[in-house]
């Protein structure tokens, strides 16, 4: 049974809401059920209710939801996984990534790569690169990622990776870059928020790879009540559209 420790993460569910929260000894938590010393629930089981609260360890999704800091939107747990599957990684790949943001997807990336892989990660812009930074360390996942304040213009340090995800505005204009990069038969993925952005992708993107796909997720929770089961009233609906794509070597 694994025990609760100073400076874990947990996640507090009370009321019907998440709360990730860092256990130190000299801290309180608060929520509309009351007032946790946290001093009280080191040693103690994680999945415990204590005083009203219900005290779980984190998962990837809670990690991304609701641990992160955010300078930027994020690619949400319902596509990140799907992009890791789809991607096919596994430990020990050395994945791409171009637009680190805010590292939501960094973290779940590096999560499927370890323990001996390892995912490179850039981005061009001073502020979100200093709270990714911050996210992959609070978490510990700086032992698989190497992250780096670049814009990819001026080069990438590595090469042969076994897939690449591009976050980016104007992700056609590193199609060459990406593809110099890859393995031959390695995925590439895209995210972009609008079908403007795949029209001008899709002619750069069938010039250097196949087997291309577009596809776009929608996230319906349902209300939990025995007598009446109904969809709640909000949803994550439209967030981005996937594309996903296999690098061809041209015929030799």
């Amino acid at each position: 049974m694994e025990l609760i420790r100073e400076n874990d993460y947990v996640i507090i569910f009370t009321a019907g809401k998440k709360y990730c929260v860092k256990v130190l000894q000299d801290k309180s938590f608060s929520t509309k059920n009351g007032t946790i010393k946290l001093k009280d629930i080191i040693g103690k089981p994680f999945g415990i209710e204590f005083e009203k609260h219900f005290i779980f360890k984190p998962t990837i999704e809670d990690i991304i939801l609701f641990g992160l800091k955010r300078e930027t939107q994020i690619v949400y747990p319902k596509e990140s996984f799907y992009i890791a599957f789809k991607l096919g990684l596994k430990n020990g790949m050395k994945v791409f990534e171009c637009g680190t943001g805010s590292g939501a997807l960094t973290i779940t990336l590096a999560t499927i790569v370890a323990p001996d892989g390892f995912v490179y990660t850039y981005e061009k812009e001073k502020k979100f690169y200093k709270k990714a930074k911050s996210n992959i360390k609070k978490f510990g996942y700086e032992k698989n990622v190497k992250i780096f304040l670049k814009n990819i213009d001026e080069g990438i340090e590595e090469k042969d990776f076994d897939a690449a995800f591009i976050d980016v505005k104007e992700p056609w204009n590193y199609i060459t870059l990406i593809y110099q990069i890859l393995k031959p038969s390695a995925m590439l993925g895209v995210i972009v928020p609008t079908t403007n952005q795949i029209s001008k992708l899709i002619p750069e993107l069938s010039s250097k790879f196949s087997d291309i796909e577009i596809l776009e997720f929608l996230q319906r929770y349902y209300k939990i009540n025995p007598e009446r089961i109904r969809p709640e009233d909000r949803m994550v609906a439209h967030t981005g559209y996937l594309i996903f794509a296999r690098k061809v070597l041209k015929e030799i």
